[in-house]
């Protein structure tokens, strides 16, 4: 999973985004990602694209200015709160 960069991208721009890449986007959703004191931060950005991908296109994606999550999550206790995409 991947949190994109994008102020202000809307989910399907920040899939194409990937795509365009050349890295293929099984799934995409939204959430906000919070932080164990209860901040909401990614890249600072309250709202968050995330998009499934195949492992081997990690370092790709990670090249366009996307973060994985796992690691976001592992390295600095961030939790995702899944949340409609609204924001075209």
């Amino acid at each position: 999973m991947l949190c994109g960069s994008g102020v202000g991208e809307g989910y399907t721009q920040s899939a194409q985004a990937l795509i365009d890449g050349g890295i293929d986007v099984i799934s995409s959703r939204c959430a906000f990602v919070v932080d164990q004191s209860g901040a909401i931060e990614c890249n600072y950005f309250e709202r968050v694209n995330i998009h499934a991908i195949h492992t081997p296109n990690l370092q790709d994606a990670e090249n366009l200015g996307y973060q994985n999550l796992e690691s976001l999550s592992r390295d600095y206790g961030l939790s995702l709160s899944d949340t409609e995409c609204n924001w075209e």
